[in-house]
């Protein structure tokens, strides 16, 4: 049971009344079995929880500062319009980036009433949270110019109709943001093709501003 909830405070009485002892039975018992009190036990457990959390909360900014990283990556390469692979890749090491998967598609997300700060971070959660069990599959993502912009980097099998499931589950998450359409570009298996891929997304997106669909491609 303290190893199940090592992140929660934990009473002797209560440990004590799960083994139907009198806490001082308890104590007695304890002690005999791993040669310290549950005080003592437990003032270490802490300890070891104490680290683990700070461990997460470790993980979880250097999460932050990863995306954020991706974030002004990907508008740097969108507002250079950058089509040389091997600029593309120095500028990915420069960002300390690495884009595993062969294939690439550029995308948009579009809302009617604009994205406030708080939608965008809450939208760029959502969308890797729908992502984040599939293996094959990567994104990137960053405002820019009003729209949230998507880049996508994912493995051979992924093709049109692949995408095209992507991106429901992507609006599917976004439920709070019921108006938002998803427009995507072609995909395409060199780096040098993405801005090319953002600028068929954009093309979709303006063709069919007025469609009451939720998916383009």
């Amino acid at each position: 049971y303290i190893y199940d909830h090592y992140m929660e405070q934990i009473k002797v009485g209560q440990l004590a009344d799960m083994c139907h002892f009198s806490e001082s039975h308890f104590r007695k018992v304890f002690q005999k079995m791993k040669g310290l009190g549950p005080v003592d036990y437990d003032l270490i457990d802490s300890g070891i929880s104490r680290m683990l959390k700070m461990n997460v909360e470790r993980t979880r900014k250097l999460e932050e500062q990863r995306e954020a990283i991706e974030a002004l990556f990907l508008c740097n390469l969108l507002s250079s319009e950058e089509r040389n692979n091997s600029v593309i890749f120095a500028s990915m090491q420069k960002f300390g980036i690495q884009m595993e998967y062969s294939l690439f598609q550029a995308g948009l997300i579009r809302n009617p009433m604009g994205f406030s700060q708080d939608e965008i971070h809450d939208a760029d959660e959502r969308i890797r949270g729908a992502l984040k069990e599939k293996e094959d599959i990567a994104v990137m993502t960053a405002e820019f110019d009003g729209s949230l912009a998507l880049l996508f980097h994912m493995e051979p099998e992924y093709g049109k109709a692949e995408m095209q499931a992507i991106a429901v589950e992507i609006l599917d998450s976004l439920h709070s943001l019921v108006e938002c359409r998803i427009m995507l570009g072609g995909i395409y298996d060199s780096m040098s093709n993405i801005i090319t891929s953002f600028h068929q997304a954009q093309m979709v997106a303006e063709f069919c501003e007025n469609d009451r669909g939720r998916v383009f491609f």
